[in-house]
């Protein structure tokens, strides 16, 4: 019984004189204080030279007032030395980074568990990452040292550098490629916001009429990921081309189209914000945070959901983590050439739906010119481009006119072939235009072409026989040689007379303007 006695004095002894070191040693680093310390947080830190460069700084700013409300906040505080170390070197701005450091609610590193992390938004509106890593913790990548106890209003932990806030992918679009970020920019549209809306009344076709509201929205952030918003446990991945390697691109590009063109500046920025940047951003933004190692297959969905050929390579070495996701630039880039030298206008293009299995042509894409008026149907075929085709049956004979004419956009001035892809089973005697001028057909230059004779196949200007296939499908061809300047051009199939076939009518599979 003594001994047992002896040994639990023994025990309490040591644990009397060891004990204060582990306290001191734990306080200093993250052990909270829960006793109430009657002092405001300003008053703390305005009376302690410690802290002197962080309050001249928030006096600076006004950000004194905010420190100094009743409202609880928590702290970040970056010593005296490493405010001047960020100061001999800021480009960005030292208010928002100021704000980056004020958390206005409570926060306790305890709440982290090891290995783990929390998102805590700032004052600056953006979030910080908290880690706590084998039991140190990180404000940003950045070590807190020390961690006060709890004031009256809130509570600060000391950092041993300044933390810079990151930008979100929209920020890092804006300074690194403005081309990109002019694109997204024009994507803005104002729309009537039905939430702040009030009804008042309805007009005479029985519509709700607004005290309207007015809110803008962006459609690219509508249809993929509000790049410039910032949220707590939710991400996107952007591969995009630098700026350098995009103008670069586009040089190769203009200097392959020739005449006019020989840099990055010729090429009309209409070109570039219809056609280039919205195939880039299509295949280029992802849901999460992707690793290089993730692109490393032919075909993944993309953030809203379609499947995208991945042919491009992202760069490791160039990943930036933003606020909201990370951005890759691309190792090599070059702008296919199918983007500027070919146009592909598929048959479906040119109507809607207006019922069951009824269509009409889109007004505002095709406009139709005859003696009279043939609704167009639309059919799934297998053979054709996308298994899709457009039609219109005339009745037997019919020998007035009829033409569809049509807008193809952004079309570069050079030499192209223009390819009608149509069946010889319904069949008439056709021209086609471009810009008002005819061309000719074949490698024989018909100005008139009866669609029954493809049976037999075509000789395209390219010198070799074109056939159908076993669905009566073929190509006729031609050269068009007067677009001269960039912009729209108008084509136009005309119809003259029936063919030989007893069917009659016009087959539209495709056309497509191909550079020779």
């Amino acid at each position: 019984m003594k001994i047992k006695l002896k040994t639990y004095y023994a025990i309490l002894l040591l644990f009397i004189v060891i004990f204060p070191f582990c306290t001191k040693d734990w306080t200093d680093h993250y052990l909270e204080a829960d006793s109430d310390v009657n002092e405001r947080l300003w008053d703390v830190l305005s009376s302690s030279d410690e802290f002197s460069e962080f309050v001249k700084y928030c006096k600076l700013f006004h950000l004194d007032t905010i420190i100094n409300s009743d409202k609880i906040k928590t702290l970040f505080i970056p010593t005296n030395d490493a405010i001047n170390v960020f100061l001999s070197e800021d480009t960005i701005g030292f208010k928002e980074t100021l704000q980056y450091h004020i958390v206005p609610t409570y926060f306790m590193l305890r709440n982290v568990e090891n290995n783990q992390h929390h998102r805590l938004r700032t004052l600056e509106e953006k979030f910080a990452l908290i880690q706590n890593i084998n039991s140190n913790y990180y404000f940003d990548g950045v070590e807190i040292f020390y961690s006060s106890p709890m004031h009256l209003d809130g509570k600060y932990y000391q950092i041993k550098e300044v933390a810079v806030p990151k930008p979100n992918i929209y920020e890092y679009i804006k300074r690194n490629n403005p081309s990109i970020r002019k694109y997204i920019d024009l994507q803005d549209s104002v729309i009537l916001d039905r939430e702040l809306s009030k009804p008042v009344g309805f007009n005479d076709n029985g519509q709700t009429v607004y005290d309207s509201v007015a809110t803008v929205i962006n459609m690219f952030e509508e249809k993929y990921f509000a790049i410039s918003r910032e949220y707590r446990n939710i991400f996107a991945t952007v591969v995009i081309p630098g700026k350098e390697i995009y103008e670069n691109a586009l040089s190769s590009m203009a200097q392959d189209i020739g005449g006019n063109y020989s840099s990055f500046e010729d090429i009309p920025e209409s070109w570039e914000n219809n056609v280039l940047i919205p195939a880039l951003l299509h295949k280029g933004v992802f849901s999460g945070l992707l690793q290089p190692m993730d692109f490393l297959t032919d075909i993944m969905p993309n953030v809203a959901g379609d499947s995208v050929i991945i042919d491009f390579k992202a760069d490791p070495a160039s990943q930036i983590i933003c606020s909201n996701g990370l951005v890759y630039e691309y190792e090599t880039f070059s702008v296919a050439d199918h983007l500027y030298k070919m146009k592909m206008i598929e048959g479906e293009d040119f109507v809607k739906e207006i019922g069951d299995g009824q269509y009409a042509w889109i007004d505002n894409k095709v406009t139709i010119v005859g003696d009279r008026s043939f609704q167009p149907s639309k059919d799934k075929i297998s053979g054709a481009s996308n298994d899709t085709i457009v039609y219109a049956n005339f009745e037997s004979n019919y020998q007035q006119t009829y033409s569809i004419k049509f807008k193809v956009s952004d079309v570069f001035p050079q030499r192209y072939r223009l390819v009608w892809r149509t069946n010889y089973r319904t069949t008439g005697v056709f021209s086609i235009y471009v810009n008002d001028e005819i061309v000719k057909l074949g490698i024989s230059g018909y100005e008139q072409f009866d669609t029954s004779q493809l049976i037999n196949g075509f000789f395209s200007v390219l010198g070799y026989k074109l056939y159908p296939n076993s669905k009566g499908f073929c190509d006729l061809d031609g050269w068009v040689d007067n677009i001269t300047d960039f912009g729209d051009i108008t084509i136009e199939i005309k119809y003259f007379s029936s063919g030989e076939s007893p069917e009659n009518g016009i087959v539209i599979d495709y056309l497509a303007l191909e550079s020779e």
